[in-house]
Order: C-alpha cells, then sequence, then structure tokens
C-alpha cells in the first residue's frame, strides 16, 4: 500500500467563493482518492492517492474535476494528465 499526496489549487470564476469539492476520475486500477472539499473562499487543497499492493500501469487521461456545490453543481475539469505506479 502506498501513498502519495498531490496539492489541488482551483482558479475561482465569476465571484464565487463558496465551497469546491474535487474528485479525481480516470485513475489506475487500484488506484483510489477520495473526494475532498474545499473550503469557502481558499483555493487549495491536498488530495491523498492511496495504490493498491497489487496497482500498477499508466493511465494518460487521468483529471479532476471541480465542483461548485452552492452554483447550481457547476463543474470544470482539469486537462488529462499521465498518472504512473511505480513500485
Amino acid at each position: 500500500l502506498g501513498k502519495h499526496r498531490v496539492d489541488v489549487v482551483i482558479a475561482r470564476k465569476g465571484g464565487y467563493q463558496g465551497p469546491v469539492v474535487l474528485e479525481v476520475r480516470n485513475l489506475p486500477a487500484h488506484v483510489s482518492a477520495p473526494k475532498v472539499t474545499i473550503p469557502a473562499g481558499q483555493d487549495r487543497a491536498a488530495i491523498i492517492l492511496t495504490a493498491a499492493a497489487n496497482a500498477s500501469g499508466t493511465k494518460q487521461d487521468v483529471h479532476v474535476v471541480a465542483t461548485a456545490t452552492k452554483a447550481g453543481n457547476q463543474q470544470s475539469r482539469s486537462p488529462n494528465f499521465t498518472l504512473t505506479v511505480v513500485k
């Protein structure tokens, strides 16, 4: 089991200052990350990726979806990035 911290910084748009929920999508098999909430008025959070002992591989389409929960659940997503599990 391995863990890695990823710091995420968001750019708030349209004056929205409410909470934002972050979710990492398309992770490699056996890798997980809990949803994380950035509190109102803040612009960053840490996401902890956890890889099980049997995790392996590379995914090139991993991305983070940000949901503005107090603005009709409007969503924005990051560009895709590559995540490789190294043992």
